[in-house]
């Protein structure tokens, strides 16, 4: 039984995003290669997942806050990694500034999403 929570539609849109990004070239995937590129001055956004290690989470937050790079929370280190057909990763960092702004926006309607509640 697959116990998987189904996407809004704001996620899918995120994941959409991220694959193309990814085909483009414009995905790294890993916290020492995104790392590498915030210090070049060659991230527009850096997306970590849910359950990244407290150390890692702090190191890039920091580095990016440095740098001004936004940062978003997006998904699972698992969901992450099944999305690009590869092991879990924790770390995306986008390379485009037209791709970052896109992933932006849907990122802002999920989490406009999640707090309108119906009363």
């Amino acid at each position: 039984m697959d116990s998987k929570i189904p996407e809004t539609e704001a996620e899918k849109g995120v994941n959409s995003l991220l694959q193309f990004c990814m085909k483009a070239g414009k995905l790294v995937c890993g916290i020492e290669a995104s790392l590498r590129l915030v210090s070049r001055n060659k991230i527009y956004l850096l997306i970590y997942s849910e359950d990244l290690g407290s150390s890692a989470r702090q190191k890039v937050l920091m580095r990016c806050e440095e740098k001004g790079i936004p940062v978003h929370c997006f998904s699972t280190k698992q969901s992450l990694g099944n999305l690009f057909n590869r092991r879990e990763t924790g770390i995306l960092a986008v390379s485009d500034r037209n791709f970052a702004k896109g992933i932006e926006k849907k990122l802002a309607e999920k989490f406009e999403n999640e707090t309108n509640w119906e009363v």
